[in-house]
């Protein structure tokens, strides 16, 4: 015989979802009372964020005919079919809870990278007054410790880097501050140069394996990224996007690293900044960040920065032209620019003075 369910049952997705036996395609069985719910009867406790189903009756349908409309589960009180509705608000409960957990953890992450920052700051503060030595250990570990913070944000909240520009924090409070902080020291004791060497060297390796890992943790491939098959759905391409994104900002980043190394290299070989410098590699990352984002005047502006270094004006004012003339443009190229005009005058006014 049915028996009636208590008054209040509750029960969560997970709570469901953890019985190993579904009964949907499953011989009816026999003899063990079959309860209905309907969905009016359904309302989502704000504290407990669980299913409180009230006053539900007992079926009247037959326990040998399965609605298609309907999932049964094992309870203690007999087989428990529930609406698919009342599972899909069970479901939607679960992934909002999971995502609040989620954004706790990012918050905590972020709250740490920002006191980081701030102990980074305050020796760069003293910078003036010359750097200690003694700095540098603490310095390399307030840096990598940041950017292991950044890390984890970027593979597992990308909605939480979509509202906030972590990879620029990273860079500009982090990284930046750390390799101006060991030139300065280098230049006090040349000996220190293998400090940076060092330094430059490890965050290579951590932007080169953050691309890898952050194509893993939203399964894309930047090969195929604008394939029109490998994104079904909109709010899948957003976060796609955002993801190509930090890794057009890596490759930068790289970029910018191996620029430090090329100018270093060259400074201890004794030839300084110059076309005797391999800036090959350099190039290669900043084009790979252009092809990313065709869009950002960034890439082209480091690109003329590296032409200029090789005295290479055709092509420095080329990428400067294309840096003002992006749609993310960088209106302070302007300034640059006229400056490349006025060194070409300069040098044509001196060749002719001397013919």
């Amino acid at each position: 015989m049915s028996q009636d369910l208590p008054a209040q049952i509750r029960i969560t997705y997970k709570e469901l979802t953890d019985t190993k036996h579904f009964l949907d395609n499953q011989p009816p069985v026999r003899n063990v009372p079959t309860h209905e719910c309907n969905v009016r009867n359904v309302t989502i406790c704000d504290e407990t964020k669980r299913l409180l189903i009230r006053n539900t009756t007992p079926s009247k349908r037959s326990q040998t005919k399965h609605s298609n409309d309907t999932t049964s589960y094992p309870s203690n009180h007999g087989i428990l079919r529930i609406p698919k509705e009342i599972v899909s608000i069970l479901r939607s409960e679960d992934a909002k809870q999971r995502k609040e957990a989620v954004n706790v953890n990012t918050v905590q992450l972020w709250e740490r990278f920002n006191q980081c920052a701030f102990q980074l700051s305050e020796i760069n503060r003293r910078r003036e007054n010359a750097v200690p030595v003694k700095f540098l250990q603490k310095i390399r570990l307030l840096c990598d410790e940041m950017c292991q913070l950044i890390a984890k944000i970027l593979n597992s909240d990308i909605e939480f880097c979509m509202a906030h520009p972590v990879e620029n924090e990273l860079w500009y409070k982090g990284v930046y501050v750390v390799i101006e902080l060991m030139r300065c020291v280098a230049r006090q004791d040349p000996e220190y140069s293998e400090e940076l060497i060092s330094f430059l060297a490890s965050t290579m390796d951590f932007y080169t394996t953050l691309i890898s890992s952050v194509q893993s943790s939203y399964n894309f491939s930047l090969s195929i990224v604008d394939s029109p098959d490998s994104i079904q759905s909109e709010a899948e391409q957003t976060k796609i996007q955002r993801a190509v994104s930090c890794c057009h900002l890596s490759y930068l980043s790289l970029g910018d690293i191996l620029r430090y190394q090329v100018v270093l290299r060259g400074t201890n070989l004794g030839i300084g900044v110059s076309q005797e410098c391999d800036w090959s590699t350099v190039t290669l990352y900043y084009q790979k960040a252009m092809q990313l984002f065709p869009n950002s005047g960034r890439a082209y502006n480091q690109l003329a920065i590296v032409s200029d270094k090789q005295f290479r004006y055709l092509d420095t004012i080329y990428f400067y032209v294309r840096c003002i003339s992006a749609y993310k443009a960088i209106p302070a190229v302007r300034e640059s620019l006229l400056q490349i005009f006025y060194n070409i005058e300069k040098m044509v006014c001196l060749r002719t003075q001397h013919q």
